[in-house]
């Protein structure tokens, strides 16, 4: 069971270290993706066999890694439906630099892809998922997706979405600090204005992106630059300047190898050396650069270009046989190039119509995204006056609840004092009226006074209970089960009330209203068949209610109510009925507080 036991351990013990290993290696490879793609897909390349152990974030993130040096290293990327995987997922996941990464990867697989319109749309995807308020945001890789839509919109021909999407690139690259970067694509705008045709702006940029180069010794970028001045000068016939150029073009640009011929894609270079060689009348070599150029690719821009070449060479020479043969070429081919071209503008067309309209669609979304931010803002800030008033109205409310309280409280008091004072003025008349029977009417003055001020003090009572949120006496009987038992005698009438509920009616009056009885008894002799009615009209039950719970007639509790009427409101004539009365001996709940 031990060697189990310690074999497990050991498995565990392993695995974790796998782990721990694997996590390292990915972060080592994220960290060279982009200075050292090489390296890192060696990284990457050594992981494959474990791809099945990863979890999903560790498989994420070396799909992300991987794409990332395939495209660095100039991989053709194919794989759209992984990388969508990789972008959703970062989407739930990653930091603001990784969605932007993961989109922007999406993005040049579909341009590796040809799918233009999905590739502008990825990368405006991650633009929008750029935190551009983060100290930490990648600005180089924000550059990059700028200058990316840029080639996008050249090869559409589409030159001012072209030089938008360049001064959007320039910008980042700023902030990033990567001044070659900015001057590549302050370059690249010259391509834009070649297209729209302004000859000026292109030469003006081009010569100042090979200054500009130069000065921060960026040589091999300068002599770049020159690929559109050297034709510039040839279209001018200023050949010796075109010739310096060119010069300068072989030494630095890193285009050309140390056997002469040039790199893939740069093949116009042998194209402008043999203008140039016609120029200066040096027919035989312009003939040799000329046949170069034209074994470089077989499609009809090079064959036409050719045929262009050859007709100035020809006319220099004197040839009119040749002249006339590469004219009627070069028709053919012109006219093949204006179907190729006009093909390539309804496509172009298309494209231009696709991207605007899904510009269009853009702004609909972010107009509607505004509308509702700022409805929610203006309801927010409707919310926000709304609380923000009635916390005001409830402080005055309070402070003004507060003057009052104070007010009754001063009143209260201010009542008991001149209570105290009449109640002993009245036992002094009495003690008087023993002796002397003439004061009879001042006793009645004082007896009217003192009820008044009683029931002004059990007033001032109840508005400080019900401001403390505090029940009182008549609240609470009224909820007690024994109050409930007797209106259900009351409402039924079915059975007698037994004497044990009697008892417990009897206690819970004595608790909250201990007066009751003892005034009752001050007007003389109450039987306990008057007291029970007592109690039960000060309770408000109804007359048949009562006799019910009696098991008498109605008519004989009416006759009971005109009998207890003569005897207690001898000495109250003030109030009209004897239910009346009881009510607010009972509980003051007073109607006339005068």
């Amino acid at each position: 069971m031990k060697k189990l036991l310690y074999a497990i351990m050991l498995f565990s013990l392993c695995l974790a270290c796998t782990d721990r290993q694997t996590a390292r290696r990915l972060d080592r490879a994220q960290s060279l993706a982009d200075s050292q793609p090489a390296e890192a897909r060696g990284i990457l390349d050594s992981l494959r066999p474990q791809l099945s152990g990863l979890s999903r974030s560790q498989l994420m993130r070396y799909h992300l890694t991987r794409i990332q040096t395939d495209n660095l290293l100039d991989s053709t990327l194919h794989e759209d439906s992984l990388m969508r995987q990789v972008a959703e997922y970062y989407d739930d996941h990653g930091t603001a630099n990784e969605r932007m990464l993961a989109y922007y990867l999406l993005g040049r697989t579909y341009s590796d892809m040809g799918e233009a319109p999905q590739a502008l749309q990825a990368f405006h995807d991650a633009i929008d998922r750029a935190d551009t308020t983060s100290s930490d945001c990648d600005y180089r890789r924000l550059s990059r997706i700028y200058g990316q839509m840029a080639g996008l919109f050249y090869y559409n021909f589409m030159p001012r979405h072209q030089l938008s999407v360049l001064r959007l690139a320039e910008r980042y690259a700023l902030k990033d600090r990567d001044t070659l970067s900015f001057l590549i694509y302050k370059d690249k705008a010259a391509d834009a204005y070649s297209m729209l045709g302004i000859q000026d702006s292109v030469i003006a940029i081009s010569k100042k992106s090979y200054f500009e180069f130069r000065k921060r010794l960026h040589t091999d970028f300068a002599a770049q630059a020159l690929g559109i001045l050297i034709y510039a000068e040839i279209e001018k016939g200023n050949y010796s300047q075109a010739w310096k150029y060119l010069n300068n073009y072989e030494r630095e640009s890193g285009f050309i190898k140390k056997n002469g011929t040039v790199i893939k894609g740069k093949e116009y270079y042998y194209h402008a050396k043999g203008l140039c060689y016609v120029g200066l009348e040096k027919y035989d070599s312009a003939l040799f650069f000329i046949q170069k150029f034209f074994g470089s690719k077989n499609d009809l821009d090079t064959r036409h270009s050719t045929c262009k070449a050859l007709i100035a060479l020809y006319q220099g020479i004197g040839n009119k046989d040749s002249v006339i043969k590469y004219s009627i070429l070069s028709e053919k081919l012109n006219d093949s190039l204006y179907l190729k071209s006009y093909s390539s503008l309804l496509n172009r067309m298309q494209s231009n119509y696709d991207y605007n309209k899904h510009l269009k669609r853009l702004e609909e979304m972010r107009t509607e995204k505004e509308r509702t931010k700022r409805i929610s803002l203006t309801i927010s800030s409707l919310m926000f006056i709304f609380l923000l008033l009635s916390y005001i109205m409830f402080l005055l409310y309070k402070k003004k609840k507060e003057r009052h309280l104070a007010k009754i409280e001063s009143e209260y008091a201010a009542t008991k004092i001149i209570l105290s004072a009449a109640q002993n003025d009245l036992i002094s008349f009495r003690e008087i009226k023993s002796q002397n029977g003439n004061l009879a009417e001042k006793i009645k003055e004082k007896e009217n006074l003192i009820e008044h001020l009683r029931k002004k003090i059990y007033l001032y009572e109840r508005i400080k209970k019900t401001s403390k949120g505090i029940k009182d006496s008549e609240e609470l009987l009224k909820e007690s089960n024994i109050y409930k038992s007797f209106s259900k005698y009351g409402r039924l009438g079915l059975f007698k009330v037994r004497q044990k509920d009697w008892d417990e009616l009897f206690l819970i009056i004595d608790q909250h209203v201990p007066h009751f009885k003892t005034e009752l008894l001050s007007n003389g002799r109450i039987t306990d068949k008057d007291y029970k009615e007592c109690v039960l009209l000060a309770l408000g039950f109804k007359t048949g209610e009562i006799a019910n719970i009696l098991q008498l007639k109605s008519s004989t509790i009416s006759t009971d109510k005109v009998r207890l009427a003569q005897k207690l409101l001898k000495k109250h004539d003030s109030f009209s009925n004897v239910v009346d009365y009881l009510k607010k001996m009972a509980f003051h709940n007073l109607l006339d507080t005068k």
